[in-house]
């Protein structure tokens, strides 16, 4: 399945020209009183077991931490979301090759995921890295 979502996001490549310009996710956010948010995509497919497996604990971690906004972003039946899925790849690098489930936050990219205890965990700590020390992951608030 791995595959299929990767021929569909490689096909999707001349479509770029049309998308947004690289520069423009925003990673994070300040509201009036300089509380700061950050941004979490998560791209994943319906067919992708370790999407579904990962999808309950993220949804928990991003209600639990409200300065966690939580992006959810489905691949399968939105073609607009293969096209995010391949612009913020390429600022992050290019590493997530279209493999899901795939996690982009702070200028950085993940994929996979085993489970809460070890995956889960690690992405919440990654988070609370980069709200905490911004300059470590090369972005400002």
């Amino acid at each position: 399945m791995k595959k299929l979502i990767a021929a569909a996001i490689i096909s999707s490549l001349p479509l770029i020209a049309t998308a947004k310009p690289a520069n423009d996710i925003a990673w994070s956010q300040k509201d009036a009183n300089g509380n700061v948010s950050l941004n979490f995509y998560v791209y994943w497919s319906k067919t992708c077991p370790h999407c579904h497996k990962a999808l309950p604990y993220i949804k928990r971690m991003a209600r639990q931490h409200p300065w966690i906004k939580l992006h959810l972003k489905e691949v399968t039946a939105d073609r607009g979301n293969i096209q995010d899925y391949i612009r913020i790849d390429r600022v992050t690098g290019g590493m997530a090759r279209g493999a899901v489930p795939a996690f982009f936050y702070c200028g950085q990219a993940y994929t996979g995921y085993d489970n809460d205890n070890t995956t889960g965990r690690w992405l919440y700590e990654e988070l609370k890295a980069c709200k905490a020390n911004p300059a470590d992951f090369d972005i400002s608030f």
